[in-house]
């Protein structure tokens, strides 16, 4: 993860992956509704949540990273982020 922003809270969203390892739940992809349209957050920006603190953060990631979707399932080994299919503006994928 790159650079890192303190924010109040994540913006609303639905369809995103969230994942609990240690005291940090991480927040990444989903859409949020804009007039009827449902529109994907950046695939480049992860939340983090310190579940001690209260505190929200913004990181934005470098890489490879996955296309912007929904639906994505994720899980956390070994400190890293997996993430696995989803929903984006081509239909369902099995990216990883």
């Amino acid at each position: 993860m790159a650079d890192s922003q303190l924010f109040c809270v994540a913006e609303e969203r639905s369809g995103h992956c969230a994942v609990v390892d240690g005291n940090f739940l991480y927040v990444w992809g989903g859409y949020v509704s804009i007039e009827d349209n449902e529109v994907y957050l950046p695939n480049d920006e992860i939340w983090t949540y310190d579940i001690d603190s209260g505190l929200w953060r913004m990181h934005l990631m470098e890489g490879e990273l996955p296309a912007s979707m929904s639906g994505s399932c994720g899980a956390c080994i070994n400190g890293k982020l997996y993430i696995f299919g989803g929903y984006d503006d081509k239909g369902y994928s099995n990216r990883r």
